[in-house]
């Protein structure tokens, strides 16, 4: 019986040091919330500028002719609109953050997951409208980018890494905190090794003495 007592106090003890851990993790991502929105949006604009650029231009060759009518809307559409959508719900994340109300601020994290579920439907759009191009009537071979190649390797690229922003999205939703408690959790241990590699030559000089 008193083994059991035991038992139960130390689950009681160790589900509420993980509640108080993962509090702890959410109201410091609360904190960072607003300095990553900032960061993001800066470096989105200094460093991913040129991929919606990209796509204006191969949008911009796609000839009249084209037997698909969407696809040039498509290369346009897919250029721009899910990365604006990121930096848009960064800030209101960082909104939310500000509030200081944790609901309010997972429910912001959980609406991250739109851009990236707009994103999967593009591609199964890109994939509809690339299928009804043709390299003749929608291409000219003389003139810049290529959309039917530009689009093909995107695709594929995007395409590979679906099943990761699937998983991605369901973690997101089911635990929005869940991928910075871990970041978190591996902080702490990496500063407490670092803690205990510091205290080591201490502790020889010490028992030399």
């Amino acid at each position: 019986e008193h083994s059991q007592v035991a038992q139960g106090s130390l689950k009681k003890h160790v589900c509420s040091n993980m509640a108080e851990l993962q509090r702890a993790n959410t109201q410091m991502e609360m904190q960072q919330a607003p300095v990553k929105a900032c960061s993001s949006v800066i470096f989105a604009v200094i460093c991913c500028f040129w991929i919606p650029l990209l796509f204006f231009m191969a949008a911009a060759n796609v000839l009249d002719t084209c037997e698909a009518d969407n696809f040039k809307l498509w290369l346009q559409i897919y250029g721009i609109v899910p990365m604006v959508a990121g930096l848009v719900l960064q800030l209101v994340v960082a909104v939310c953050a500000c509030m200081g109300d944790r609901d309010v601020f997972k429910m912001g994290l959980r609406l991250q997951t739109l851009p990236m579920l707009l994103s999967l439907c593009l591609l199964v759009w890109g994939w509809v409208e690339y299928t009804k191009t043709d390299g003749k009537t929608c291409v000219d071979p003389d003139d810049g980018i290529n959309p039917r190649t530009f689009a093909l390797v995107f695709l594929i690229l995007n395409s590979i890494s679906s099943p990761c922003v699937l998983i991605l999205i369901c973690t997101q939703m089911a635990a929005p905190t869940a991928l910075a408690s871990a970041g978190a959790s591996a902080a702490n241990s990496q500063n407490q090794e670092a803690q205990m590699f510091s205290n080591e030559p201490a502790q020889v000089v010490g028992a030399g003495a």
